[in-house]
């Protein structure tokens, strides 16, 4: 995978960036770790300040996907993805955030687990004095057996992210 990005907009409320990828088919289709297609994404992401505690976030993606070597005759050749979400600093130690992820089916397909799918993120941040930050949250389908059902997320960082 090659990317690059650049970042649009960098203001002290509000910051925007873009980002072109491209996929190059080194997997192997016949083992399910690659689609055998040159795949390129474009996407554009964000993040403003509301007020002094709040802050919220989106993101926008297509993807071009090319003409694969799985289910190639389910295939579609554009997929549309997007998120949006809104955090909440409790304390200096404590954010909280929610976001609604969604994307577009890849293929055609009758099964659920293939379509369209919705999912919502609740969770939150605790932010160490010593520059360690601890991620914890849940996602849950919304859009009912497109995704997994639920999924638990723990993550350690150290650093400021903005």
């Amino acid at each position: 995978m090659i990317g690059v990005g650049h970042q649009v907009l960098s203001t002290e409320p509000a910051a925007l960036a873009a980002w072109l990828t491209l996929e190059l088919p080194t997997g192997d289709a016949d083992k399910f770790n690659g689609s055998g297609a040159v795949d390129a994404s474009l996407a554009l992401a964000g993040d403003a300040r509301l007020a002094q505690r709040w802050t919220a976030f989106a993101q926008a993606g297509v993807s071009w996907l090319g003409d694969g070597d799985i289910f190639p005759d389910l295939q579609r050749n554009v997929v549309w993805s997007a998120l949006v979400g809104v955090g909440w600093r409790a304390t200096p130690l404590i954010e909280l955030k929610a976001q609604v992820d969604a994307h577009s089916a890849a293929f055609d397909s009758r099964l659920d687990f293939l379509g369209d799918s919705v999912a919502v993120t609740i969770g939150g941040a605790l932010h160490l004095r010593s520059g360690w930050r601890v991620d914890i949250g849940v996602t849950e389908d919304i859009a009912v057996e497109t995704a997994p059902d639920v999924v638990f997320i723990l993550g350690l960082r150290r650093g400021s992210v903005r």
